[in-house]
Parts: structure tokens; C-alpha cells; sequence
């Protein structure tokens, strides 16, 4: 049974984080799984369960209801950054992604293809500065995101073994893009070999075998650029013609960033979704390329720290 995370802040002096897995009741009674103070919260609140592949949330029919991102909800699917209210208490819901072994086989192979006209993160010196307007819903994304980075940004700076940092940055990937399917982080070595040396798919190992291939053509291009590519659609890029040598038989979308430390390419980020539902995006990619640039230092510094 997969896990979550509860951090309950705003009902007591102090925030309290709990691990749940199935059915979690959270109320004022105390028969309720998890308790939550004030007048404001009903004795059997609301209910966290996990079916149908995903973690949901649902109101019980409470007295003062229930807030999802700001939103009165009755029931509804959770990501992880969700924050739902309840009361005054704020409950931050975070998945545990699995991190047991999979059957999740990466491979690097070579390709010729041409990504001279891929969609590219943006340079910082050539955006305009111009406001854009956000709906509500977008500046709540932005602002869990940038919370998460900062968090996140924090602890990896404390871990010194490489595999134990590789483990934790997987982990903030599947923690920022909830629509990553699987992820994988390649490290070129002194002989100028790549080298799969942290991967990840979501959810419980399956009966069937999961193949990631990254071509040698990708990874030379954002090498080249410095900057991280995207692909929205496989089936329908021109660059993956022949695909089936490279992303597999059916579409998908990519992501591919590098990992740049003082001008010195350490390897490349590669995360990839199983379907076309709910495809990377722009704002994704900006994302990604922002964030791959303090990972490649971490990785750096531990990797001294291991040589020394």
C-alpha cells in the first residue's frame, strides 16, 4: 500500500508531520485517526484513502467544510503540495514515492537525431520582464513550487554521500512534477562515458518490464546548449522518428536537463511520463532547468568529499 505524508500546522504551537497509509479519518473526536483541534472542525472531518492509483481526499460532511488549495471541495484528487484546510489546522499532503527495486532497465544508446530545433529552456537575460497574468490557482502552483525547491534546496545541502543524495534529489523531482511516470539521472565519467546511476518509477514494481532509452544524440545537444530540452509529444516529433529505438513503441513526453557545475557537464536529468494525459509543459522545463543547475553542485561537492 503506498504511503503519504500529513504536516499539520496552525491548529497547536507546533507543526506535527504523520505517515498514513489506506484509509486516514483526521477529526476533533478522538476515535478519529488523527486529531485536529477547534471549534471549527467536526468531530470525523474528512478522510484520506488511497484507490484507483491515486490519493484522494473527502469531506465527511462536516459542519464548516473543507479547503483544497483555497478551494471548498466535497471530494477530490490530491498531488503532492496539496494543502487542504480544515479549521485553522493547514494539512500538507505529500505521496511517498516508492523506493524499492523496480524492473525499471535504462539503457543509453546511439542516435543521429537532429535537435537543432527543440524546444529549449529560456535564457534569464533574454526574458522581457513583462507581467503575466496568473490565475489564482497558477501563483498557489508557483508558490508551493518555490517552497518545495527552497525546502528541498536546504536538506540537500547537508548530504555529502552521493548515493544518498542521488536518492533525495530522484525523490524532489517526483515531489515537483507529479506527472513524472519515471526518472532516471546519467553521470559522465573521466573516459567520457555516460553512466545510469539513479533511476525511479512511480509506484510499486509490476510484473512487466519498464525500458527507458536515452539516446546519445539528446544528451550531446543539451551538453552542447547547456540548457534543458522538451519534448510534449514523442509519437508526433519529428526528432524521434524511429522511435521505437529510443522512447519505445508508444508516445510519450520528455524532459531532459543538464547538470552543469561551474561550466563542468556532469551528465544530464532525464524524466519521461507513460502517457500523454497530462504532458510536460513550458513552464515545466524553465522549472527543471532552474533547478538542475544547484543539484549539479551537490552532486559535485559529494563527489569531492568521496575522493577526498
Amino acid at each position: 500500500m503506498p504511503k503519504a505524508t500529513l504536516t499539520i500546522s496552525g491548529d497547536r504551537a507546533e507543526p506535527r508531520v504523520y505517515e498514513i497509509q489506506g484509509d486516514t479519518v483526521i477529526g476533533r473526536s478522538a476515535r478519529a485517526d488523527i486529531q485536529i483541534e477547534g471549534d471549527l472542525v467536526s468531530r470525523q472531518h474528512g478522510r484520506f484513502s488511497f484507490h484507483d492509483g491515486m490519493w484522494h481526499f473527502e469531506d465527511l460532511g462536516s459542519r464548516n467544510g473543507s479547503l483544497l488549495n483555497n478551494e471548498r471541495v466535497t471530494s477530490a484528487d490530491l498531488r503532492s503540495g496539496d494543502v487542504v484546510m480544515i479549521g485553522y489546522g493547514k494539512i500538507t499532503f505529500e505521496e511517498v514515492v516508492h523506493t524499492g527495486s523496480s524492473l525499471l532497465a535504462v539503457s543509453i544508446i546511439e542516435s543521429d537525431a537532429d535537435f537543432a530545433g527543440a524546444t529549449v529552456a529560456d535564457d534569464p537575460e533574454e526574458q522581457t520582464g513583462a507581467t503575466v497574468a496568473l490565475s489564482y490557482r497558477d501563483l498557489i502552483l508557483v508558490n508551493q513550487r518555490m517552497n518545495t525547491v527552497s525546502r528541498i534546496s536546504q536538506k540537500l545541502a547537508t548530504i555529502l554521500d552521493r548515493d544518498e543524495l542521488l536518492g533525495e534529489v530522484i525523490d524532489t523531482l517526483f515531489q515537483l512534477f507529479d506527472q513524472i511516470d519515471r526518472a532516471a539521472v546519467v553521470l559522465r565519467d573521466e573516459m567520457n562515458t555516460f553512466h545510469v546511476v539513479a533511476t525511479r518509477q512511480k509506484g510499486a514494481a509490476t510484473a512487466t518490464l519498464s525500458v527507458m532509452r536515452i539516446s546519445t544524440s539528446l544528451t550531446q545537444f543539451v551538453k552542447r546548449e547547456g540548457k534543458a530540452v522538451l519534448s510534449a509529444d514523442t509519437a508526433h516529433d519529428d526528432r524521434f522518428s524511429g522511435r521505437e529505438s529510443i522512447v519505445g513503441s508508444t508516445g510519450r513526453s520528455i524532459m531532459c536537463a543538464p547538470l552543469l557545475a561551474k561550466g563542468d557537464f556532469l551528465g544530464v536529468i532525464y524524466l519521461d511520463t507513460e502517457s500523454l494525459t497530462r504532458p510536460f509543459t513550458h513552464n515545466d522545463l524553465n522549472l527543471l532547468q532552474g533547478i538542475a543547475g544547484p543539484m549539479a553542485i551537490f552532486v559535485k561537492n559529494s563527489e569531492l568529499v568521496s575522493r577526498i
